[in-house]
């Protein structure tokens, strides 16, 4: 018997653009479980519908036609309940596309409520399209997509301001190609998931690539564990859960791979031998994850995945806490050590940034918590006269230096101006938050106004009558000295302030905080000290 699975129809169709996204809100158009994430951008939105407006053709869908059971429905992060469907059409090439036109067109849905890429409005002076942020005044000349989808309502919103000819008939035009606008299509009936699956893969690794951890979650992600789907997300969870943030999915593919075996480069389409096995896996890479977000937090000071130093760092660490759980606290310390050293030193293998990852990752092996320490820190070990120093001067979160100041920074343990309380790590480095706060405005300053010295470990406040920023310096000014040593703030930079001199007063503390950052490093890397093992460990190896 052959073991080639084929389709047992593929037929090729148009849908109006009207009846696609009304199929989308009654749940005829489902994504499966192993479709990606959203991750359009509002520019690469903007040039979908722009296309549609000009007449351009924005590729073929690929549909798999079978039933599709009542429930709740998510496409980009917006939830509705939909009934039972004896013919669904699941999408396996063009989510992007599907998700992208109904919760832009769709009002009712309420979209661009939650997620301003999807708040798109069209300049009929300009025939261009443009996503707003959500709960901001737009031009009342602009006309919301979402309107200009519903006759009824354009109409209307044509009527009330007067438009001239031409104006009038780009809007009309607009109302006409979203309706009418013809998208291609291929449906695919088969009763074996895997063709469907192998079909996916394909349509996504020839040509543009997805990422590697995309394609892993379309290819094993469809268990369920005690009612939680298991992908990538699933793993990461254990960050979140700790307060630690989002580890990147890339990197939570590594940590999988790493809990497996010792090169995480593989190719991982056969990866696994069966359900169990997999979910064996995915939860063995979450606990794994999870100890080593402990290990970071309690041992290693870096309070928020944000301020990891390097990837591989993260990923041999993974994998060496899933091979010994529970390393002695000897160990502990030289895995600091080793942490520390190679953060500062970086890549620095052969093969740069993916052969670091590589050997660093298969040195970790089975053959002994020691020796597996032992062998990071070997390493790590550099024939410098004295170890590297990270600079201090800017605050560039995708550099390794950078990292390592702030993480050095979070160790003081920044309190909030407000209520006197530890800082929540992802507060500040959470995602879509806005970058640290400066102290001086770059009119105040000759130069250095992105200097460390001049920025805040502060998230954005709620408060409307007064700044963080403004707040911290006022406390310290008054005599809050424990809130002004969290911040490296002192009663001289007060002063320095005060009477003018800010740069004198950046200067002043960039050099504080480069002073802390160096003492903060040499007391984790240790790098004068013996990597000797526990001498309890000795005394069992000689008996």
């Amino acid at each position: 018997m052959s073991s080639i699975v084929q389709v047992t129809k593929l037929e090729a169709r148009s849908f109006a653009l009207d009846d696609l996204v009304f199929n989308v809100r009654a749940g005829k158009v489902r994504l499966p479980d192993f479709q990606r994430r959203f991750r359009w951008t509002a520019s690469d939105i903007e040039r979908l519908f722009d296309s549609i407006y000009r007449g351009y053709p924005i590729g073929t869908l690929l549909f798999w036609k079978r039933q599709a059971p009542g429930g709740i429905v998510a496409f980009g992060g917006v939830e509705w309940s939909v009934p039972e469907v004896p013919e669904a059409l699941w999408v396996i090439d063009g989510q992007q596309r599907i998700t992208s036109l109904t919760l832009a067109v769709l009002s009712d849905l309420r979209a661009a409520e939650l997620d301003r890429r999807f708040n798109l409005y069209f300049d009929p002076q300009t025939e261009e399209f443009k996503a707003a942020a959500t709960g901001r005044g737009v031009p009342d000349d602009l006309l919301p997509v979402a309107t200009a989808f519903d006759l009824t309502r354009v109409l209307e919103w044509i009527s009330l301001r007067g438009l001239s000819d031409g104006l009038r008939d780009r809007a009309f035009a607009l109302t006409k190609r979203l309706r009418d606008f013809q998208v291609p299509a291929y449906l695919v009936e088969t009763g074996d998931e895997q063709a469907v699956r192998e079909i996916f893969d394909r349509m996504n690794t020839f040509g543009r690539r997805m990422k590697r951890s995309e394609v892993f979650d379309a290819l094993h992600s469809a268990m369920h564990l005690q009612g939680e789907e298991l992908r990538l997300s699933w793993v990461g969870e254990a960050a979140t859960e700790a307060g630690f943030g989002e580890i990147d999915e890339q990197q939570l593919l590594y940590a999988v791979l790493a809990t497996r075996g010792p090169d995480v480069l593989r190719d991982f389409h056969r990866e696994f031998s069966g359900d169990g096995d997999r979910a064996e896996a995915f939860a063995n890479a979450r606990s794994a994850l999870g100890r080593a977000i402990a290990f970071l937090q309690a041992d290693a000071d870096v309070a928020h995945a944000r301020l990891i130093p390097h990837q591989h760092l993260f990923v041999a660490l993974v994998r060496f806490l899933h091979l010994y759980p529970f390393p002695s606290p000897r160990n502990r310390v030289l895995l600091r050590r080793w942490f520390w050293r190679a953060a500062v030193i970086g890549p620095h293998l052969k093969g740069g940034t993916t052969g670091t990852l590589r050997q660093t990752v298969a040195a970790v092996s089975s053959g002994g918590e020691f020796a597996a320490v032992s062998a990071l820190l070997n390493l790590s070990s550099t024939a410098q006269t004295s170890p590297p120093a990270p600079s201090t001067e800017q605050v560039r979160l995708s550099t390794a230096d950078s990292r390592i100041t702030l993480s050095a920074m979070m160790a003081l343990g920044p309190l909030s101006p407000f209520d006197r309380e530890a800082i929540p790590p992802d507060d500040i480095f959470g995602p879509d938050r806005a970058p640290l706060p400066q102290i001086f405005s770059s009119g105040d300053l000759a130069a250095g106004a992105s200097s460390t010295g001049n920025r805040l470990l502060l998230p954005e406040s709620e408060l409307i009558d007064v700044s963080p920023r403004d707040a911290l310096l006022s406390a310290v000014a008054e005599g809050d000295d424990e809130l002004g040593r969290s911040h490296v703030i002192d009663e001289v930079f007060i002063s320095l302030a005060e009477a003018g001199d800010f740069q004198g007063a950046v200067s002043r503390r960039s050099e504080q905080i480069r002073s802390h950052v160096l003492e903060f490093v040499a007391s984790r890397a240790e790098w004068d000290l013996v990597d000797r093992p526990a001498i309890a460990a000795l005394v069992a190896d000689d008996e």
